[in-house]
């Protein structure tokens, strides 16, 4: 199990989550707010230049974070997860 603690413990909501509840999980990071981004499909050949919208979405990976004491579970980009990783090693 992997745990979050804010780096001073006077200061507890250093970190503020966006937790949902269950039944409207919006595809947005838990840490740091990740949506999903509009963009172009690339242009294979041809001069007419036709632009097809795609939208990237952002890697979200279900994660159990510790929050005030109690254990959360968040859909959180693998990004922060990475960092989370970092400084608890």
């Amino acid at each position: 199990m992997l745990s979050y603690r804010p780096a001073q413990a006077s200061q507890p909501d250093a970190l503020v989550l966006n937790t949902i509840p269950e039944e409207q999980m919006a595809r947005s990071c838990a840490i740091c707010g990740k949506v999903s981004m509009g963009g172009f499909n690339p242009q294979s050949s041809g001069s007419n230049r036709v632009r097809a919208h795609r939208r990237m979405q952002p890697n979200l990976q279900p994660l159990v974070i510790e929050q005030h004491g109690a254990p959360i579970k968040a859909l959180v980009c693998t990004r922060c997860r990475r960092t989370l990783l970092k400084a608890s090693k």
